[in-house]
């Protein structure tokens, strides 16, 4: 009877500590924010227990070695254990035994000397000879292990103590989820931060770039809003160029450090050719973004950024696209660390090229509006000063035919007459030019035949009154005479409006082609027209006190060429501007 008394107050004292401890437990996990707070529950349980340690080990997932156990808290009898690294990332793939019941939300209690020869090798260095491990798991999630550890003997843990364990495992669930929740909530905190800040920028850069008409000070205003809320060093704009003898360069616009703009520029990187930035050019000329650290470059490019006066440890580039073609790059730099950039600050960035891409196009289009817009009130007045020199002549001379008449002799009527009819062939001419310009980009008909281009020529000559322009040689072409005569009747109406005294017409064939080639000894064209020399209202001036010339003789030749399956080029050969014009010799075969 006394040893029954004695064994029900000892079943009644351990039931009071497991209560105690479960107390303390709940108390502790359940208010909790951090496992650093959770030692006087795990102290409470191990005093329940008469263990020697007692730890919580969770679960992670290891690249190389896959999933793993590492322990996160552990308390013996001795204190708190503040290194955990004799149990650190231990792949469960070493302990199959207690991977099995563990993993199916089972506790498990062993004894090491039990264990399979590999998992009881990860014990060597311990003195732990008995263990009991009770998982917890989160929203079906395992999430790791409460164990407890007995270096003394080989104990046999009793189904109270695996109890205890168990509630103590649900209380650790819940202080887990709770954990889980708090961190998405930081972390859903500071992303929206993040977004809101990422806003403002985008904000900040969309105003600059729509409102403010220098375009210095808004891609300045851009990367100090952006150099702001990446917190890197410096940001910069860049914009390729053409340059003879260098091939593609990238020019320095503006950039930016933490302190402003820098308008004046560094001269080492005012401009680059792209063949010093190979592994830059690869990436940005196929559109993508090229995140990197100096270190990772080749060996090219890394010696451009090593010679540098301010050199930068890592950089991002995103480039710039206008209408579809690659116009250069907006960056940002950490002058002395490895920047490692997330998905966010790309996706930011790349919406600024984006943007400074829609600014670059919406200014050219705006100067091409306003080049329209000069063509336009050019060719008005053109039009007006081309079509008022024949109609003066022509009104002005019937009108004294008309009232006068009876005071000329029949010879000066004739020439009158003669003058008119030339005037008026003038002005037909005039108007025939407009009416195909305003067909240049539908359909031009022509009707082509076999020709003789010397016949052509010259009726165009005698009609123009150029009987000083010597015609050469022969050929044979197969084209619209109508559209011939138009071609040769503007560039020669071009050598005597801006060439030389000298005209003189060429007519040969080569292979499959007739030529007629019109040469003058003028000036010749400017560099600066010759890219623009066949595009429609471009025209050199006659005289400086009058209108250029309506200026579609030519890009409505050159159209006229190619619909009859020719072509018109212009060279310069001795000092002699030279005209070519290409017909084909036969009809095409069908």
């Amino acid at each position: 009877m006394q040893a029954f008394d004695g064994r029900h107050n000892r079943q009644q004292d351990v039931a009071q500590r497991h209560r105690d401890a479960l107390a303390t437990c709940a108390r502790v996990l359940l208010s909790a924010d951090d496992l650093s707070q959770v030692d006087e529950a795990l102290s409470a349980l191990l005093a329940a227990t008469d263990a020697t340690s007692i730890f919580i080990e969770v679960n992670v997932d290891d690249p190389e070695v896959g999933p793993c156990s590492t322990m996160v808290r552990e308390i013996s009898t001795s204190g708190v254990d503040v290194n955990t690294a004799n149990w650190s990332m231990v792949p469960w793939a070493q302990m199959p035994e207690s991977h099995g019941p563990l993993s199916r939300g089972e506790p498990y209690a062993f004894l090491v000397s039990e264990l399979d020869p590999i998992e009881q090798a990860l014990y060597s260095n311990l003195d732990a000879r008995s263990e009991l491990d009770v998982p917890f798991i989160v929203g079906g999630e395992w999430i790791g292990l409460i164990g407890l550890s007995d270096d003394h003997t080989e104990r046999a843990w009793r189904t109270d103590e695996i109890g205890l364990m168990t509630a103590a495992a649900q209380m650790l669930e819940a202080f887990w989820q709770r954990k889980k929740s708090n961190e998405a909530a930081v972390i859903l905190a500071e992303r929206s931060e993040v977004a809101l800040r990422y806003q403002r920028a985008l904000i900040a850069s969309s105003r600059a770039l729509l409102t403010v008409s220098d375009e210095e000070e808004a891609l300045a205003l851009v990367l100090q809003a952006m150099t702001a809320t990446t917190n890197v060093d410096y940001g910069f704009v860049e914009r390729n160029e053409e340059h003879a003898g260098i091939g593609l360069c990238s020019r320095t616009i503006i950039e930016c450090d933490r302190t402003g703009p820098d308008y004046d520029g560094d001269e080492y990187w005012e401009l680059v050719p792209w063949s010093k930035m190979p592994d830059s050019y690869a990436r940005l000329s196929r559109g993508e973004p090229f995140a990197f650290s100096i270190g990772d470059l080749g060996p090219v490019e890394r010696e451009l950024y090593a010679n540098a006066p301010y050199p930068a440890q890592s950089e991002i580039n995103l480039p710039i696209f206008v209408d579809g073609a690659w116009e250069g790059l907006v960056g940002f730099a950490a002058a002395s660390s490895v920047r490692r950039w997330t998905s966010e600050e790309i996706d930011l960035i790349a919406t600024i090229a984006d943007l400074i891409g829609a600014h670059w196009a919406r200014r050219k289009a705006q100067d091409r509006l306003a080049e329209l817009i000069r063509a336009k009130d050019t060719f008005l007045a053109s039009v007006s000063h081309e079509l008022r020199t024949p109609l003066t002549v022509i009104v002005g001379l019937a009108s004294e035919l008309k009232e006068h008449d009876d005071r000329f002799d029949p010879e000066t009527t004739r020439e009158f007459i003669d003058v008119i009819a030339r005037q008026s062939v003038d002005l037909a001419d005039i108007v025939d030019d407009l009416l195909v310009a305003a067909r240049l980009d539908g359909e031009i008909h022509v009707l082509p035949s076999r020709i003789d281009l010397g016949i052509e020529v010259t009726a165009v000559v005698t009609a123009l009154d150029m009987d000083a322009a010597h015609v050469t040689g022969g050929a044979v072409a197969w084209a619209d005479s109508s559209r011939v005569r138009q071609i040769v009747r503007n560039l020669l109406t071009n050598a005597r409006r801006y060439g030389g005294p000298n005209v003189r017409v060429e007519l040969s064939s080569l292979q499959d082609r007739a030529i007629v080639r019109v040469i003058d000894d003028g000036v010749g064209v400017s560099d600066t027209m010759v890219d623009k020399l066949f595009l429609p209202y471009q025209s050199g001036r006659a005289e400086l006190t009058q209108p250029d010339a309506i200026g579609l003789g030519l890009s409505i030749s050159k159209a006229l060429a190619t619909r009859m399956g020719g072509d018109l080029r212009y060279t310069s050969e001795d000092d002699r501007t030279v005209f070519s014009l290409a017909l084909p010799r036969s009809a095409p075969r069908t």
